[in-house]
């Protein structure tokens, strides 16, 4: 068990969740607002009818990438099924804008060039905003920023598998084991790591300890033991 590095920033699963959705707004409202703003790219919206457009685009998109669950960790790693994620995403929000559109200005042609500048630059801005996540998620994994305490209770073969899994090198950048604790008998050790205590002594463990994430490493029928 060792003692992870202090980070300046404490990264969480949920915060690079938040950030890759805030991106994804960001990079869907970049193109609106350049038709949006005095001086910007020509349509024959009004400054609001854009604003209003684009903002249900958006809307439209990142909730169809919270149904698909885009927006998790694990589906940041590859960049095909990200591309997946982001092509449905954008074809029901490109669905919910001519709706819009013909709300706003009913008989409106939309097959016209601005129309398709319009969704050109958003579709390419968030393909290439989804490849600067792979790139982050790969720093992230390489830096092992992402990598929590876990403290293990159990016992048993169940425990030493659980703990052979959670130190494996496989998943060194994900755990960082830092407590064993039994809840039947007081063995001196689960699958060659020490136990600190029983299940009485973790509550005060975690008081100094900082303490991510409780694996339980009991078969199923006796998890309600503890």
């Amino acid at each position: 068990m060792t003692a992870p590095r202090p980070q300046f920033v404490r990264w969480t699963h949920g915060m690079v969740n938040r950030l890759v959705r805030g991106l994804d707004v960001a990079i869907l409202a970049l193109p609106i607002l350049l038709f949006a703003l005095p001086g910007g790219l020509d349509s024959p919206l009004r400054p609001v009818q854009v604003l209003l457009v684009g903002a249900l685009q958006i809307w439209a998109y990142v909730t169809v990438l919270d149904k698909l669950s885009a927006y998790r960790v694990e589906s940041y790693g590859g960049f095909l099924a990200q591309f997946g994620h982001v092509l449905a995403g954008y074809a029901v929000a490109m669905a919910v804008g001519l709706v819009a559109l013909q709300a706003c200005r009913p008989g409106l042609p939309w097959n016209e060039p601005w129309f398709w500048q319009w969704h050109g630059l958003q579709f390419l801005a968030v393909v290439n905003g989804r490849s600067l996540v792979s790139l982050g998620w790969r720093m992230i994994r390489r830096r092992n920023l992402l990598r929590r305490n876990v403290v293990v209770v159990g016992y048993g073969s169940t425990a030493a598998r659980v703990l052979a899994r959670i130190t494996s090198p496989e998943h060194a950048g994900e755990f960082n084991l830092v407590g064993v604790f039994s809840h039947v008998g007081s063995p001196l050790e689960i699958g060659g790591h020490r136990v600190d205590g029983d299940v009485a002594a973790l509550d005060e463990f975690a008081r100094h300890t900082t303490v991510d994430q409780v694996v339980l490493g009991v078969p199923w029928s006796r998890a309600p033991e503890i």
